[in-house]
C-alpha cells in the first residue's frame, strides 16, 4: 500500500516537473517573440532622441511585459470558462474537472484585475512621458487645478473592477449557467478596451477588433484549458475536443479575416506591409496564423477522428500537437503586443534612411493596432491594441 502511494505520489511530482518545464518553453517562446518584434519593428534598442522624452527604461520595458501578461490571464480566464461549458456533465452537473477549470479562471482573473491596474499606470506613465514612481495620482481622474489627468482611467479601473467580480464568481460557482453567465461577463470585459481609441483609423475598425479578441480569447483559452485540465482523461477528450474543434475552426476565420481586415486597414496600403517595419511584423503574424491553420488541419484530419474513435495513442498524439500550437499560440500573441509598440505608418514620421525606418511621436506613441488584445489590457486613445 505504501508502496503504492509512492508510485502515484512519484507520478505526480514527474507530471507537475513536466507541466512547470512546459510552462517555461511557452514563456520562454512569448518572450523571445516579444524581444524579436520590437527590434523588427523598431522599438528595441530604442531610439536615442526618442529616449530623452520617454517615461524612463522602467516603463517602455514594463509596458509591454506587463500587457503579454495581462493577455495571457484574460485569454486564460476565457479559456478556462469555456472549456467548463464543453465538457460533458453527469446528471446537468459540472463534473470535478470543470470545477477544476472554473477555480483555475478565478485566479487568473485575479492575475488579469491586478494586471490591468498595473497597466493603468504604465499607459498613463508612458503617456506623459514620466516615471510611474513621479506620477500625480490625485490628478489620476481629473478635478480642479489637474494638470495631467488620464481620461483613459476610467475604463481600466473598470475592467480590473469587473474582473475580480469575476474571480469571484468562477470561485463559486458550481453550474453550467454560472460558468456561462461569467463567460459573457468576461467577454464583456474585453468589449471597451477593444473598441476605445480605434474610431480615429476608421468606422469599421472597433468592430473588427472586437471580433479578433473575442475569436483568440475563445481559441486560444480553450485549447490552452483542454491540456491544462482535460489531458488525463481519454474518455472526456473524445466527447469535448470534437466540440471545440467545431469552435476553433469558427475562430480561426474569424481571426484571420478580422485581423486582415485591420492589418489593411491600419497600414493605409498593401504597399505597406512590403515596405515597412510595421507590414514586416504584420507579416510574420500572418506566417503564424498560416502555421496555425496547419496545426488545426492535422487536427481535423486525423486527431480528432482518431479520438472519436477512441483508438488507441489517439490522446498522446492529440496532446503532442496541441502542446506544440499553444506555444505558436504564445509566440504569435507576443508579436502582438510587439505590433502594438510600433507606430502605424499613417502616423510615422519618416526620419529613417534605409529600410522603412519609423519613429512615432515620444508621448503615447504606442500606437495601437488590433494585435495586443485591446480589452485586456484597457488601452486608450491610440495606445488601443486588439488581439493576437
Amino acid at each position: 500500500m505504501t508502496s503504492a502511494a509512492g508510485v502515484r505520489l512519484g507520478g505526480r511530482s514527474a507530471g507537475q516537473r513536466r507541466a512547470l518545464a512546459y510552462a517555461i518553453v511557452i514563456a520562454d517562446a512569448g518572450v523571445a517573440a516579444l524581444l524579436f518584434g520590437l527590434w523588427l519593428g523598431g522599438g528595441w534598442p530604442a531610439d536615442q532622441i526618442l529616449a530623452l522624452a520617454s517615461a524612463g527604461p522602467f516603463t517602455e520595458w514594463s509596458l509591454p511585459v506587463v500587457r503579454l501578461a495581462v493577455q495571457g490571464c484574460a485569454v486564460g480566464t476565457v479559456g478556462m470558462l469555456i472549456t467548463s461549458v464543453l465538457l460533458p456533465r453527469t446528471d446537468g452537473e459540472l463534473t470535478d474537472t470543470a470545477l477544476r477549470c472554473l477555480r483555475t479562471a478565478s485566479w487568473l482573473a485575479v492575475g488579469w484585475g491586478a494586471g490591468t491596474a498595473a497597466l493603468l499606470a504604465l499607459t498613463w506613465s508612458d503617456d506623459i512621458a514620466l516615471p510611474v514612481t513621479k506620477l500625480p495620482f490625485s490628478q489620476l481622474l481629473g478635478g480642479p487645478g489637474a494638470t495631467a489627468s488620464f481620461p483613459e482611467a476610467i475604463p481600466y479601473l473598470f475592467g480590473a473592477l469587473l474582473s475580480l467580480l469575476i474571480a469571484a464568481g468562477a470561485g463559486m460557482a458550481q453550474t453550467t449557467q454560472g460558468a456561462i453567465g461569467l463567460l459573457v461577463l468576461s467577454g464583456y470585459n474585453l468589449l471597451p478596451l477593444s473598441t476605445q481609441g480605434h474610431a480615429t483609423h476608421s468606422p469599421i475598425t472597433p468592430y473588427v477588433v472586437t471580433v479578433h479578441v473575442i475569436a483568440v480569447s475563445l481559441w486560444v483559452g480553450g485549447l490552452a484549458g483542454m491540456l491544462v485540465h482535460v489531458r488525463a482523461d481519454p474518455d472526456v477528450l473524445a466527447v469535448a475536443v470534437p466540440r471545440f474543434s467545431t469552435l476553433a475552426l469558427i475562430c480561426y476565420v474569424a481571426v484571420g479575416a478580422s485581423g486582415l481586415t485591420a492589418g489593411l486597414v491600419l497600414a493605409g496600403s498593401p504597399a505597406e506591409l512590403w515596405s515597412s517595419r510595421y507590414g514586416a511584423l504584420v507579416l510574420c503574424k500572418v506566417a503564424a496564423l498560416g502555421a496555425l491553420g496547419y496545426f488545426g488541419w492535422r487536427h481535423r484530419r486525423r486527431t480528432v477522428p482518431a479520438l472519436a474513435a477512441g483508438r488507441t495513442g489517439a490522446a498522446r498524439a492529440f496532446l503532442r500537437l496541441a502542446a506544440a500550437e499553444v506555444v505558436v499560440m504564445a509566440a504569435t500573441i507576443a508579436l502582438g503586443v510587439a505590433l502594438s509598440q510600433n507606430p502605424t505608418p499613417g502616423t510615422s514620421t519618416g526620419g529613417g534612411t534605409g529600410g522603412g525606418h519609423e519613429h512615432a511621436a515620444p508621448a503615447g506613441r504606442h500606437a495601437g493596432h488590433p494585435d495586443s488584445l485591446a480589452g485586456v489590457g484597457g488601452v486608450g486613445g491610440e495606445q488601443a491594441s486588439g488581439a493576437a
